[in-house]
């Protein structure tokens, strides 16, 4: 398949377009402000785009794994929205009979329940969230078979943006672990290996219509657990701190992606040791 990858010279779109090309797939990597991620994968087709007048992309594409985002502020969130609408519109006129859009747990705003799931109703996300709900809907209406993936914090080797990432970084920098609700059970992260073997199973197996898929790693475990796992890997004299709050713990549903999509993450455990060894 020829597959459109936006926003790949992102951590998470760089990697798709490196594991696209693996399993044999035509890429086109769509990029804005600097390729510097692509450097050194070989195989794909370089375009610099903004992705709100896409008209530098390919005139036919099979399909469109849309990586790309912008956080923050509100003009952020319109530019963003801007964009997705301009690139269904492309992917239309383009041939393209998939769309995978990468969308974010984000949408959920203020947690309250223990679990959330496709079904969950969102309550007051911020810009960013606003945004990814505003494009989802803009998907879901589309002419082509579409699938939105929430999906959580995403870690792999360099991405310091996730919260694991962020634990381990203030273990290593101050010794001490900050945590909230430290006896309830996580699984809010996924490995990037796993959302790229995801996406190109999508791809091979196809759907029909339109759906919208929960992600997260397999196998919740107390995040105290996960504060002693890394002790034990990386930081042996780190101490864990509770930090008084209001933050409702939650976990993510995954079952509708394993039953229906043959997703198949790491557990908690396994991305841990995973995580650890890549730091």
């Amino acid at each position: 398949m020829r597959i459109l990858v936006t926003g790949a010279a992102g951590f998470v779109g760089s990697h798709l377009a490196k594991h696209l090309v693996a399993a044999g797939h035509s890429v086109v990597a769509v990029w804005h402000r600097s390729d510097r991620r692509l450097t050194g994968i070989v195989g794909i087709e370089r375009v610099q785009a903004d992705l709100r007048t896409p008209h530098s992309l390919p005139a036919r594409i099979d399909a469109v794994v849309h990586a790309a985002v912008s956080y923050g502020s509100d003009e952020a969130s319109a530019a963003d929205i801007a964009a997705t609408q301009a690139l269904l519109a492309y992917a239309g006129g383009a041939g393209a009979t998939a769309f995978i859009y990468l969308s974010s747990v984000d949408v959920y705003g203020t947690v309250s329940v223990p679990q959330v799931d496709e079904a969950s109703v969102p309550n007051n996300p911020n810009a960013y969230g606003r945004a990814k709900l505003h494009n989802e809907e803009l998907v879901a209406a589309a002419p082509m078979a579409t699938i939105a993936l929430r999906l959580p914090g995403i870690v792999g080797p360099d991405h310091n943006r996730p919260w694991i990432a962020r634990l381990a970084a203030e273990m290593a920098e101050t010794g001490r672990a900050s945590v909230y609700n430290p006896d309830s059970p996580f699984n809010n992260s996924l490995h990037v290996d796993d959302l790229c073997r995801f996406v190109a199973r999508l791809l091979d197996t196809g759907w029909k219509g339109h759906r919208l898929v929960t992600l997260a790693a397999a196998q919740p475990i107390a995040i105290r657990t996960i504060v002693e796992r890394l002790m034990a890997l990386r930081y042996s004299n780190a101490q864990l701190h509770v930090v008084d709050g209001r933050r409702h713990p939650y976990t993510i549903a995954i079952e509708n992606a394993v039953r229906d999509f043959g997703f198949a993450p790491m557990s908690m455990d396994e991305q841990l040791i995973r995580f650890a060894k890549e730091l």
